[in-house]
């Protein structure tokens, strides 16, 4: 399976719409029970939602960045140029950005299922790719 930031970004936050499917998933891939990857852009989107949350110190902030990317970093697959190629293609047909595209394409391209927890991203390219909302796992 495929995660994108929407998915592993709650494994680090409380309080976040999804929290609990979302461990859920993360228990699941602890137990061996499922394998997941993500392209390296996940590590990024992450810190980029820690360092929104506002109500968060800069002190907890630092040190959840720095166990987000200790923990994502075994789920990380860099993305080919085949994969960016397909990426853009899906990101202009879709309307979506790049950042979302490269979670489909890799998804595509591995023949894996796509877990989000964005609504909107789901909307939008559930009817053409092994995609699921994170609620339906």
């Amino acid at each position: 399976m495929i995660i994108d930031a929407s998915v592993a970004a709650k494994w680090f936050l409380k309080g976040e719409e999804w929290e609990e499917e979302s461990l859920r998933i993360k228990n699941m891939f602890e137990n061996g029970g499922i394998d997941l990857s993500a392209p390296s852009i996940i590590l990024y989107e992450v810190g980029n939602t820690i360092w929104k949350r506002k109500d968060i110190s800069s002190e907890i902030a630092r040190k959840l960045v720095e166990k987000a990317f200790e923990y994502l970093r075994e789920l990380i697959v860099l993305p080919s140029g085949e994969i960016a190629n397909l990426a853009m293609r899906i990101a202009r047909e879709y309307n979506i950005t790049f950042y979302d595209a490269i979670y489909i394409a890799l998804s595509k391209q591995r023949k894996e299922i796509f877990i989000t927890a964005d609504k909107k991203l789901y909307n939008k390219v559930k009817n053409s790719f092994l995609v699921k909302f994170i609620a339906d796992i």
